[in-house]
């Protein structure tokens, strides 16, 4: 009997290389997509800039690509830009209202109320009045120094049409806006 042949070890299958050149701004955004999806944000990074490069694709798509951009940057913790990259979502977007939402709560988040105010004033009137982005605006007044703003907006009645129960934020905000008057029924959300 033949003594056995040690088996070669094979090297692990290597993705094939992406086609660079082949790559245009729709299919970088995809590629963008998808290592943002599995949180390799230097690539990500590297398709987004290469999507907003380039001069074919759709304004809904630029949109995107910018708020993945935008994302990725406040991830690699760049907010400045990342925030710029959000505002310039909404510009290139601005019918979209969950696109403004989310850009008007980082802003927010990360402590820039005029930056939301500013959104909030671009938008669309159909957009600007929608509940949520009402509140926002109310909640960047408070936090910009304009409680009195602010107060006035809770006042005139915001309506969150996707609020569930136990979310109180209008009854929180109006409690730091209104001291001292009694919360309204339509902001009570309590679970109680």
């Amino acid at each position: 009997q033949e003594p056995e042949q040690p088996v070669p070890e094979q090297e692990p299958e290597q993705p094939e290389p992406e086609p660079e050149t082949a790559c245009g701004p729709e299919a970088a955004f995809h590629l963008a997509v998808m290592h943002h999806a599995r949180q390799e944000l230097a690539p990500a990074r590297l398709r987004y800039e290469r999507a907003l490069a380039g001069k074919c694709h759709s304004a809904r798509t630029a949109a995107l690509a910018h708020r993945g951009l935008g994302l990725v940057l406040l991830a690699l913790e760049e907010v400045p830009a990342g925030l710029d990259q959000l505002a310039a979502a909404c510009v290139r977007d601005r019918s979209s209202g969950p696109l403004l939402a989310e850009a008007m709560s980082l802003q927010l988040r990360h402590g820039a109320p005029g930056a939301a105010l500013d959104l909030a004033g671009q938008a669309p009137e159909a957009v600007a009045a929608v509940g949520r982005i009402r509140y926002l605006g109310a909640l960047a007044q408070a936090r910009a120094g304009h409680a009195a703003e602010a107060a006035a907006m809770l006042r005139a009645g915001i309506e969150v049409a996707d609020l569930r129960e136990g979310e109180n934020f209008l009854a929180a905000l109006w409690l730091e806006v209104c001291p001292g008057e009694e919360v309204p029924a339509q902001y009570q959300f309590s679970m109680q």
